[in-house]
């Protein structure tokens, strides 16, 4: 009998591939470039059955690196059009034995092409026209191999071998890393890269000259290492921000005023290790985090505009240019030996992750926050063992550990709606109990790292929960031993914090019209504690009772967590409670729904971060209203996707 995969240690999916696997925990490079589900080195998954479950997702592997080779070459043409229709119209009307330097997208570099036939077109027809015409026959030609494609995602028993088969799926052939990328989603379109050699690079002369910020086809596709010859020799170096026009510039402006206290609302702590200033030393650093908080700051931007102009809309279509090119560049550092030394790609990844939320039916987080993890998981294994108390530490070194939280924080919330807990969970939880501490999250949210532990302790009793119940095996006894256990030190937790509290928010008084902004930074830290925490001990109770909104234990911990919300009345504290509104609003009693609507219509009707809440919160009103969720068997997975799209909540 044949052997039924190619890498028998590798990871699961790269087994069902019968794909080489390079075994890279917690997900394997190959899952990763190709953007698919990495289904881990555990047990043997149950789909997994050399049946129909197993062919549906062969199939379902199939057809998504199917689109990604039909989106490539969809992508190249359209890289080389607009490249053509930018040239100006005398640079077209020379003799036909002219060179002409034309943008070869597979590589990103420019390279010469003999193109008398090129010219001779521009010659009969005008720019624009001639673009048009290429475009359309790419596009012909694209719904010719989509209707060829689409139906070998289909299982075929017979055994014929399709064009998709010989192409990705044969056993002799397997893709290297560095001819990979990276996939948030489909949608991004990226194009596929070969290694660039420096004695490969043509610099091009004349109108075509890099120093233009084109899109695809200009100095933003060079590699890392050749960015000084990117740009007009008159001074600019590698090590500068690639400003090349002024809408660029403007952007950047406007990324350091909205965008930055956007992102990141309580940097200003003193355990921060982040600043504006570390911001922007790190974008002239790093190329993929110039461009990606560019591709934010635009969509943000447009956000803002669409607000309080109602005839203006976001539209990813008008920003997936920026986007393309900061995951090319993304894609190619992310190839590097030492990418997870690189802090811009952390930097990079919670970027990516944030335009998620202003483009979240093209924007896929759950494959950026899959790459972050995959980063930070060196430095989480060796991160406790350090001893940093009284040590300087480099803007280096803290604005690494800031991006490092971020993703650790984002990681931990966005499990709410998910399967299981963070893969990391454990490592979190060392990390937190840690005596040296380096990572701060309330330098990220406003939320002290002990409410993220109560958290992953939550989580974890979930999972045991789902495990043993499906096995048969479930106590009620063990089960309200080991939610006590939680719960006995959440509360001890929360009693110290509301000292806290009290003490700050009596200085404060004392301090008058003139509070200090440390001691308003820890009065606002101690209330996101508290917010947090009552809606942590809230999940407790509807794991281990179910979401029964007048059973005395769920309707108590509620009405406390409702009192913390309702108390809240600074706007930029509202931007960071989404996850406690989520989980408090799908559980409260009906006459509470009112105070949710008027909340997230009203108050944060122009939310960035919430824009979707409402009509999360309604789905799963109307779900439990009409008992296609019950009680007793609600679970805040059913929530995971809305709309057909990954739903993220932070």
């Amino acid at each position: 009998m044949a052997t039924e995969t190619r890498s028998q240690d590798g990871c699961w999916s790269c087994r069902l591939r019968k794909k080489k696997c390079d075994e890279r925990r917690p997900i394997c490079t190959d899952c990763i470039c190709l953007g698919l589900d990495c289904h881990g080195f555990g047990t043997r998954p149950a789909w997994m059955d050399r049946g129909a479950r197993q062919k549906a997702q062969t199939a379902k592997m199939k057809q998504k690196v199917a689109q990604l080779t039909k989106n490539r070459r969809n992508k190249q043409v359209r890289a080389q059009v607009d490249w053509a229709a930018k040239q100006p119209p005398d640079s077209h009307t020379e003799g036909s034995n002219s060179r002409i330097d034309v943008p070869d997208t597979s590589n990103g570099m420019l390279i010469d092409h003999e193109s008398s036939s090129l010219t001779q077109t521009f010659g009969d027809t005008s720019q624009d026209e001639f673009a048009r015409s290429r475009l359309a026959e790419a596009l012909e030609e694209d719904v010719q191999i989509t209707n060829v494609a689409d139906p070998l995602v289909s299982s075929d028993d017979s055994g014929s071998q399709t064009m998709f088969d010989d192409m990705t799926f044969l056993s002799g052939y397997h893709a290297p890393l560095e001819e990979m990328d990276f996939l948030s989603e489909q949608n991004f379109d990226l194009l596929e890269l070969e290694p660039i050699l420096t004695g490969n690079v043509h610099m091009a002369q004349g109108t075509a000259g890099l120093g233009v910020a084109d899109d695809l086809c200009g100095g933003y596709l060079l590699p890392e290492s050749q960015t000084s010859t990117a740009y007009p020799p008159h001074g600019t170096s590698a090590s500068m921000l690639p400003i090349t026009d002024i809408e660029d510039a403007m952007l950047l402006a406007y990324c350091m005023e909205n965008v930055f206290n956007w992102q990141f609302p309580f940097c200003s702590t003193p355990v921060s290790g982040l600043s504006q200033g570390c911001f922007i030393w790190l974008m002239s650093k790093s190329r993929p985090f110039y461009l990606a908080s560019l591709a934010l700051s635009s969509s943000h931007k447009s956000h803002q505009r669409a607000v309080e102009e109602p005839c203006s809309k976001l539209r990813y279509e008008d920003h997936a240019g920026r986007y393309d090119v900061a995951m090319e560049e993304f894609n190619r550092n992310l190839r590097a030996p030492k990418a997870a030394d690189d802090i811009s790609m952390l930097a990079c990844t919670v970027s990516f992750i944030s335009s998620s939320l202003l483009h979240g039916d093209k924007v896929d987080w759950t494959s950026h926050l899959r790459a972050g993890t995959s980063l930070i998981a060196p430095w989480i294994a060796q991160a406790w063992p350090e001893t940093i108390s009284g040590s300087h530490r480099s803007p280096e070194e803290s604005s690494r550990d800031f991006f490092i939280s971020s993703i650790i924080r984002i990681d931990v919330l966005s499990a709410i709606n998910q399967d299981s807990a963070p893969g990391l969970s454990h490592n979190y939880k060392e990390l937190f109990k840690s005596t040296s501490q380096k990572f701060f999250l309330e330098a990220v949210c406003g939320c002290n790292n002990w409410v993220f532990e109560a958290l992953l302790d939550v989580y974890l009793l979930r999972d045991w929960k789902r495990k043993t119940r499906a096995a048969g095996l479930l106590s009620l006894w063990e089960l309200t031993s080991k939610a006590n256990t939680i719960q006995v030190d959440l509360e001890k937790r929360m009693a110290s914090n509301m000292i806290l509290l009290s003490k700050s928010k009596e200085d404060l008084k004392q301090q008058k019209d003139r509070p200090l902004q440390s001691g308003q930074c820890h009065y606002d830290i101690y209330v996101v504690n508290h917010t947090f925490a009552c809606a942590v001990s809230v999940l407790l109770e509807v794991i281990v009772s179910g979401a029964h909104p007048r059973l005395p234990e769920v309707k108590q911990k509620a009405g406390r967590a409702l009192e913390a919300l309702a108390d809240i009345k600074d706007a930029r504290l509202l931007e960071v409670i989404g996850w406690p509104l989520f989980v408090v609003g799908c559980v409260v009693e009906e006459e509470w729904h009112g105070f949710f609507r008027q909340l997230l219509s009203s108050q944060m009707r122009n939310s960035v971060r919430h824009c979707g809440l409402l009509d999360l919160l309604e789905e799963c009103w109307k779900s439990r209203v009409s008992g296609e969720v019950k009680d007793d068997t609600f679970d805040f997975s059913h929530l995971r996707v809305h709309k057909s799209r990954n739903v993220l909540i932070v």
